[in-house]
């Protein structure tokens, strides 16, 4: 019989977190630090947010995008804007796996129907 053991010593682990986007009613969206670290974002870059025709939202990294702000954590930017035209207001998750079109990496953010 194989057994997996259960114990302060193997379930101490620091579990890896999910990357994230919140966005909020008033305009505010955070992107979480795992997602932070996934996109390689730092202080002062720029990002902005594109819709397919499925209806489809992409977090990308944009020189004439938002700026974000934040520290060795999670990231912030404002856009009351939208955070209307996307309706729905919660954490989503960011996809682990961009869709790259020339040298843009459009990372899929998970909204649900």
């Amino acid at each position: 019989m194989q057994l997996t053991i259960y114990n302060p010593k193997t379930t101490n682990k620091v579990a890896k977190r999910s990357p994230k986007i919140n966005i909020q009613k008033g305009g505010a969206l955070n992107i979480s630090k795992s997602a932070v670290e996934m996109m390689k974002l730092k202080d002062g870059d720029r990002v902005s947010l594109a819709k397919d025709s499925e209806g489809n939202w992409y977090l990308y990294k944009d020189a004439e995008g938002f700026e974000v702000r934040g520290d060795e954590g999670r990231m912030i930017f404002n856009s009351s804007a939208i955070s209307r035209e996307i309706g729905r207001f919660g954490s989503f998750l960011i996809g682990g796996t961009p869709t790259k079109i020339g040298k843009v990496e459009y990372w899929g953010i998970l909204i649900p129907e």
